[in-house]
């Protein structure tokens, strides 16, 4: 930089005058400034002069003074108010970019655009009407008002200025402002705070005057009910207060006033509509040359609190005198054992006073007691924080206790209560349970004892013979249709027994229905009680026996299903007999009619073989028939053939090898899907007919224009095998067929094939005879369904 400004002063004539650092010969930097110029003869340079100037306080103090603006919180400057009208603003320092928003060279160079930002806040004209006030009254300028920074947030700022005014008419005011944004937030906060708390404060100058005047804030005025314009009196003020407050408000403002003694109390007042309030007043004071020259403090309104503290009062002392008379010991300790409540039947129960416990550690007083199970539950409940109930034997006292312990915050809240009588009962009762048990083991029902009431239900160990090991003998109502009940049964047991219980007359019951073991085999049951009832006809408690009679159920259901089955049988006979009567008259009739021809004489040669052709034709119809007829008759009575596991795939692929010659040559096509019920325990004999004559009826009664598809398919519902057999043959018309489909010699298209109506009645019977039924569904020209239902 030297270098520069001395060639330039020797080469272009140019003076300089500049400031730089320079170090010493003792090593020391200095601030100098240097002023120089040249001197010519004939257009060259032949010396160059100066000075040099030590301005290092000069510049220290400089610095100090920059990075005095630089760091003030706000932004210091000097407003301009020109003597044509304009304004504008220079030495611009401070927090200038943050409170404006704006760069310092900005500004300089167009103050509108603060001014704008201002108008924006809506404050410009009242920040303009206080800058002319002050040039008026020749004042310091002060402002509070609102600026939106270009980002868009409204911010507060306090503007204060000291006016200059210049002999040219220029006005300059010395100026700063501040960022004042948090504090006026505070400010609401702490009015807003104010309000809520019904908290005002209050003051009283004893120096500047002659009266008693005192000021008190807006929230005062609406605690005693003044007008906003009321002006409060020290001695007028006291009228407010009722009671023994307005004495004792009297002489803390005394003392406060003489002494400086200080004073926060609560006070109850009449406000000046009339209503009754509680306030809380603090009185401070303040000295200057030992001489006390103002009082000041603060009123709350603290009616809410003290209303809340009497409710709470009230409700302690309801407490205490409910836990005082209940029929139950209760005692509190707090986190370390220290009894803090103890009743009066508690001192019967537990044989101590009040006195001797309360404010005692618990477990000092018992000592004997930490080595039992009483000890060691509290340490529990200590522990968990959880609601805890048991029952404890206190040998030295001979009693059983029930115990509840609530813990909270604060300790243990302990109810007690004494069932010695109880348990003796209890003791008894087990006892004498004992001997009803050994009396139950040696009879196989089950005793049942419901007490309606308590709502608990005991069951002798015989149960488990109904339900399985897991049956509980003791169990709650709730609990009782946990066990095994058969779904179907269970609303009506439930329907049975409730309304049994519900209706006062009845004192009996009885029903019969079915549960599962614990191998899940239904067993039946009948189970009887009796209702036991109290003076006013309500049931109050339940005893009854279960008996299992599955053995003698399974033997009528055999009876039932065997009578069933004679009946059927004695139908299927008739139906029979009928058939066998109708079908072999017709046979029998012609060979009658042709052996009477016979007997005539000269029968010519060519009448003799026709009736010998007839009588050899109708005695093979009538061996056919006959034959028929024995194997239906070997289908009925073959059903103890040995049963065994049938694959419906092995089964079908037989079938389908037998006949495949002709499969193929009907160009048919066969499919089958076994997947949801693969095999069954069967007579297969049955079963293999059953297929093959369904499978061959499809061949027969096919449509000769369209390719035949079977489908034989499985599937597993509500516990029983469905075979379903699938075809897009002729069809039946099943409206004009009714019921005959099944029947014997029933043929459907006798002029389309050879058949003698014997295949789905010898299907339909050997169906039946394997436990099964079989039904169908078919259209005329679409096809047939087969559906056959075997249980599982």
């Amino acid at each position: 930089m030297v270098k520069l400004h001395l060639k330039n002063c020797i080469t272009n004539r140019e003076p300089f005058d500049f400031e730089a650092v320079i170090i010493t010969s003792k090593k020391k930097e200095i601030w100098i400034r240097s002023i120089g110029t040249g001197e010519f003869v004939d257009g060259v340079c032949k010396r160059v002069y100066g000075s040099f100037q030590d301005i290092s306080s000069l510049k220290e103090t400089e610095n100090r003074l920059l990075s005095l603006a630089e760091n003030l919180p706000g932004i210091v400057f000097q407003y301009v108010i020109n003597i044509d009208g304009t304004d504008s603003v220079r030495y611009l320092s401070g927090s200038v970019s943050q409170i404006w928003g704006f760069a310092v060279s900005d500004i300089e160079d167009n103050l509108k655009i603060v001014w704008d930002r201002v108008n924006a806040a809506g404050d410009f004209e009242e920040v303009q009407a206080s800058i002319m006030k002050a040039v008026q009254t020749k004042s310091n300028w002060r402002s509070r008002f609102k600026y939106v920074l270009p980002s868009g947030e409204l911010r507060t700022h306090l503007g204060n200025g000291t006016p200059v005014f210049l002999a040219d008419g220029t006005i300059v005011f010395n100026s700063i402002i501040l960022d004042i944004t948090q504090e006026v937030k505070n400010e609401v906060l702490l009015k807003q705070a104010s309000t809520m708390a019904r908290i005002g404060s209050w003051e009283m100058d004893l120096i500047n005057q002659d009266k008693d005047d005192m000021y008190w804030s807006p929230v005062i005025k609406e605690i005693f009910e003044v007008d906003q314009s009321y002006k409060p009196k020290l001695r007028r003020s006291l009228k407010f207060y009722i009671g023994d407050s307005k004495d004792r408000k009297q002489q803390a403002l005394g003392l406060l006033i003489k002494e400086g003694v200080e004073f926060d109390d609560e006070y109850q007042l009449l406000t000046d509509k009339g209503k009754e309030r509680w306030i809380r007043c603090i009185g401070k004071s303040e000295m200057a040359n030992n001489i006390r020259t103002k009082i000041f403090g603060s009123f709350q309104d603290i009616s809410d609190q003290k209303l809340a503290e009497e409710r709470i009062r009230k409700a302690l002392e309801e407490k205490n005198r409910i836990l005082e008379s209940i029929g139950d010991a209760f005692f509190a300790i707090d986190n370390d054992g220290i009894v803090t409540y103890w009743n009066k039947q508690a001192e019967l129960i537990l044989g101590k006073k009040k006195e001797e416990l309360l404010g005692k550690p618990l477990w000092d007083v018992y000592d004997y007691l930490t080595d039992t199970d009483f000890f060691s539950q509290f340490l529990h409940i200590r522990k968990t924080r959880q609601t805890t109930n048991f029952e404890a034997y206190l040998p030295r006292l001979n009693i059983w206790l029930e115990i509840s312990g609530y813990p909270s915050e604060e300790g243990i809240s302990v109810y007690l209560k004494d069932i010695t009588l109880r348990k003796e009962a209890v003791i008894q009762l087990q006892q004498a349970n004992e001997r009803f048990e050994k009396v139950t083991e040696a009879t196989n029902d089950a005793i049942w004892d419901w007490d309606i009431i308590n709502q608990t239900n005991y069951r002798s160990k015989a149960i488990e013979r109904f339900f399985g090991k897991s049956a509980l003998t003791l169990r709650s109502s709730n609990e009782l249709w946990k066990d095994s009940f058969h779904p179907e049964d269970l609303p009506k047991i439930k329907d049975s027994i409730y309304e049994a219980i519900a209706n006062p007359s009845c004192t009996r019951w009885e029903l019969e229905y079915r549960i599962y073991n614990e191998k899940g085999k239904t067993l039946y049951i009948v189970d009887r009680g009796i209702i036991i009832r109290n003076n006013e006809g309500t049931a109050i408690r339940m005893v009854g026996a279960m008996t299992d009679i599955t053995e003698q159920k399974e033997l009528q259901i055999q009876e039932e299903k065997l009578m069933e089955d004679i009946v059927q049988r004695n139908k299927n006979l008739e139906q029979f007999s009928y058939i066998i009567s109708h079908n072999l008259r017709s046979p029998v009739a012609n060979i009658l009619g042709l052996i009477s021809l016979l007997q005539e004489e000269n029968i010519p040669a060519e009448t003799l073989d026709y009736i010998n052709n007839s009588i050899n034709l109708s005695a093979n119809k009538l061996d056919e028939m006959i034959k028929d007829l024995n194997d239906i008759l070997q289908v009925k009575n073959n059903v103890t053939e040995i049963k065994e596991l049938v694959s419906f795939k092995n089964l079908a692929s037989d079938i389908y090898v037998s006949i495949e010659t002709l499969i193929k040559k009907e160009n048919a096509i066969i499919t089958w899907n076994f997947s949801e019920a693969q095999e069954m325990m069967t007579i297969k004999s049955y079963l293999h007919s059953i297929f093959y004559n369904l499978v061959s009826n499809s061949l027969k009664y096919r449509q000769r224009h369209v390719p035949l598809l079977i489908e034989i398919t499985s599937q597993l519902i509500n516990n029983k095998i469905v075979l379903l057999f699938k075809d897009n043959g002729l069809g039946i018309d099943l409206e004009k067929q009714n019921n005959m489909v099944f029947g014997l010699y029933k043929r459907f298209h006798a002029n389309y094939a050879e058949g003698k109506g014997v295949g789905l009645f010898m299907v339909k019977t050997q169906v039946e005879t394997i436990g099964g039924s079989i039904s169908i569904i078919s259209e005329v020209n679409k096809g047939t369904v087969f559906r056959i239902e075997f249980p599982v």
